[in-house]
């Protein structure tokens, strides 16, 4: 299982990719450790913020489970 510092060292060259902007209400939800919904295959994923990384998980059926660490969840 990657490590939130492998998502965040190398979230720009994750093949999958779910960005997010800040409009977009799934942004809290997984600053906050929910598992939130997206449109992409299954696999590990980084999780980018207006172009930044901004931490990463795992898809599975249309469902993202969040990777971000307890300790910086709000």
């Amino acid at each position: 299982i990657p490590h939130h510092r492998f998502f965040m060292a190398f979230g720009s060259f994750f093949k999958i990719k779910i960005e997010l902007c800040a409009s977009d209400p799934r942004v809290l939800s997984f600053i906050h450790g929910d598992v939130i919904p997206v449109d992409a295959p299954a696999g590990f994923a980084a999780v980018m913020y207006e172009g930044a990384t901004l931490g990463g998980g795992k898809i599975s059926g249309g469902m993202l489970k969040n990777y971000y660490p307890k300790g910086l969840r709000e």
